[in-house]
């Protein structure tokens, strides 16, 4: 009899785990429609995807709510696509780490800017490091007013990254190499320069060969002006919305069509929320994008607080940045977790990966929006505590 009722509930377990699932999947898309209800008006967004993957479900869960635009019936889903601003930098420093590990390359993360860009000898006591993890004291051209506009006055021009790194050199370091923390979207310019100095190929080239194609992320573009039709067909409309540059671009503009130029390196890919959340867990896992000593290298944190090295997140010093990701302490954590949020003057992309869980959630909306209306750390926060994740 105990045989026969072992074997019954064995029989039961699947249906069980997949009623639990379907649970999941009801509350993740009551979580996503709610938000947009609640949102849409506020920071002028149509649509959005929301993935989760944990240890707790079996698979990969993805919802969709809204439209391509504003103006359109199309629903968002699986095939819509989003700029995903920042978090292409992780996809740069991964390359990066990868090409430092050859000696053929000559090139270490410790090599001097200038060992490989002569003209920008007055920056010789950077090091590439310290572009990776914001130390370097270069200023950030996105909030340089003059570039802005002049970017706003032509928008539809291809800008090669040379252009916007060769005018911040004619400004002074904020601060001495080493010496303070500044997220400067420069550094990653520069990075994407190196990298295709180092390899004689487009760094586009070079996070296909190694990164998108090894992975299988069949919805994940790099992006250094215009996508192909292709791609851009699929593409959600994006909507200008930023409180910073409605001095430049009035507020719901649709930029969709704007040059990723003035983003490349920095942030210039196009993916979902299904292909960010494989890219992060895949980058997250040692010997399958970076070596275990590799992805320490990443990891290594410098105190937004001080730029600064600091081995452990505290409440007094909460956030660290590391090579192309950011980790942060929050209470009920017992550890850090990492968590990102890229945007480009149209979208906003967002992942958050607890690894003591194995949680993680990624999101994709098509509107800029900053400050304290951004409400997508409140959907993420909402989404563990619905999931019990």
């Amino acid at each position: 009899m105990l045989k026969i009722i072992h074997f019954i509930f064995m029989l039961l377990i699947p249906c069980l785990v997949m009623a639990d699932e379907a649970s999941d999947h009801i509350s993740l898309q009551f979580l996503a429609d709610q938000f947009l209800r609640e949102h849409r008006v506020e920071e002028h967004i149509s649509g959005l995807a929301v993935t989760v993957d944990s240890a707790r479900i079996t698979h990969p869960l993805t919802v969709y709510s809204g439209t391509v635009s504003t103006e359109q019936e199309k629903t968002v889903d699986a095939s819509s696509l989003f700029q995903v601003g920042s978090l292409t930098k992780s996809f740069i420093a991964a390359v990066l780490l990868q090409l430092a590990r050859d000696p053929e390359n000559h090139f270490r993360l410790d090599d001097p800017v200038d060992k490989f860009f002569p003209q920008y000898s007055k920056w010789r006591g950077i090091s590439v490091k310290q572009l990776m993890n914001m130390t370097s004291g270069i200023p950030d051209y996105i909030t340089d007013r003059d570039m802005f506009s002049d970017f706003a006055a032509h928008p539809y021009r291809r800008h090669s990254p040379s252009f916007w790194v060769d005018r911040m050199y004619q400004h002074p370091l904020r601060f001495s190499p080493g010496a303070g923390y500044l997220y400067s979207n420069t550094n990653y310019l520069l990075l994407g320069m190196l990298i295709e100095k180092l390899t004689g190929h487009t760094t586009g080239h070079e996070i296909r060969r190694r990164l998108i194609k090894p992975l299988g992320l069949k919805n994940t573009y790099y992006v250094a002006h215009y996508p192909g039709h292709r791609v851009f067909s699929r593409l959600v409309r994006g909507y200008q919305f930023e409180k910073g540059f409605h001095d430049y671009i009035p507020r719901g503009e649709d930029v969709t069509e704007y040059s990723l130029s003035y983003m490349d390196a920095a942030g210039g890919m196009i993916s979902n929320s299904a292909d960010m959340a494989v890219w992060i867990k895949s980058l997250f896992t040692p010997d399958l994008v970076l070596t275990e000593s590799e992805l320490l290298e990443m990891k290594t944190l410098i105190s937004q607080q001080s730029g600064r090295p600091v081995a452990t997140l505290s409440v007094n010093d909460p956030v660290g940045f590391g090579l192309g990701i950011r980790a942060q302490f929050g209470p009920g954590f017992n550890t850090s977790y990492y968590i990102y949020q890229g945007m480009t003057l149209g979208y906003r992309a967002i992942y958050f990966y607890y690894p003591e869980r194995q949680t993680l959630i990624s999101i994709t909306v098509n509107s800029s929006f900053d400050g304290k209306e951004n409400h997508l750390i409140g959907l993420i926060n909402q989404i563990g505590e619905s999931l019990s994740l």
